[in-house]
């Protein structure tokens, strides 16, 4: 049942054709964004900034210092995890595949990031149960009617196959944990996603390497070098990461989480309906959309 549930809600993506994006300023203030001439970034940018304007912050945010903490005390995992996410789109062609390998590079992304912040210095086995005692009591995710796109909601799913399995087997009959190839085999014998097996091994092995590149960036940097490295991450356009570095922040921002739905559902609709084209709107709401179910997946 789990599976075809999951096949559905890809059939309705594909269907649904939308995308999320958003722009923020991270003290709530309009933010200025060096952007280019690019068609219909400019209308975009001032519809989001509109709608900004209608939500108050709920708190200040600074990108250097202790106040991060207040934001998100984890937010080098999500940065990891969404930079990873776009990546995988980049390579895909078509939505199907842009969210199969969102999926598959966000996981691996933040790998490093995400056991070093919960269990440092610790054997990465328990570092995992570490995660995976967080990931038995986060079930509530935001899916594509929420954010126009599945991806963030079906890797926080494959998070918590990944990390069950880790967990029960022991790292080495696991396969070593969240690293590509592992992510790889799970997503391909146990089929969370359908039709994984269909990607050609030539785009599998550009985004090993991409990831790679990834993961290693955020190694040693704190919260605030993260948002930096994802602003001006050279994975996608300066436009489209300016885009999902400031809705981190803003998601980030708003911490009641019915809010924060009502926030995203609104923000995927002004995206839908802007005149950037249709590649840019998928590479934004799969950045989005991997941002807030991550911020979801690791916040406390």
């Amino acid at each position: 049942m789990r599976r075809l549930y999951i096949f559905l809600f890809l059939l309705a993506i594909l269907s649904f054709g939308t995308f999320s994006c958003k722009k923020v300023d991270p003290a709530g203030a309009d933010a200025e964004c060096a952007l280019s001439d690019s068609p219909g970034y400019t209308e975009l940018m001032q519809a989001i900034s509109r709608y900004d304007s209608s939500y108050a912050p709920e708190s200040v945010v600074k990108t250097r210092g202790k106040v991060w903490r207040a934001v998100c005390k984890f937010f080098k995992v999500v940065a990891a995890d969404i930079e990873g996410a776009v990546a995988g789109a980049r390579e895909g062609d078509g939505l199907w595949e842009k969210v199969a390998l969102g999926v598959a590079g966000a996981i691996s992304s933040s790998a490093d990031a995400a056991e070093r912040e919960f269990a440092p210095g610790v054997e990465s086995v328990n570092a995992a149960g570490v995660v995976n005692r967080r990931l038995a009591i986060k079930d509530a995710f935001y899916g594509s009617e929420v954010t126009g796109c599945e991806v963030g909601k079906l890797h926080n799913v494959v998070m918590k196959e990944l990390y069950s399995n880790y967990c029960a087997l022991g790292r080495e009959q696991a396969g070593g944990g969240q690293n590509f190839d592992n992510v790889v085999s799970i997503l391909l014998r146990r089929k969370p996603i359908e039709g994984f097996e269909l990607i050609e091994h030539r785009k599998l092995e550009n985004l090993k390497r991409k990831v790679g590149e990834i993961g290693d960036a955020y190694v040693g940097l704190d919260d605030g070098e993260a948002y930096e490295r994802l602003r001006n991450s050279p994975i996608a356009g300066k436009e489209e990461m300016a885009v999902i570095s400031n809705y981190a922040m803003r998601v980030a921002a708003i911490k009641d989480r019915a809010k924060r739905g009502v926030y995203a559902k609104g923000f995927s609709k002004i995206v839908k309906e802007s005149g950037i084209s249709d590649d840019a709107k998928a590479n934004i709401l799969i950045g989005t959309s991997m941002a807030i179910n991550s911020l979801e997946l690791w916040e406390e």
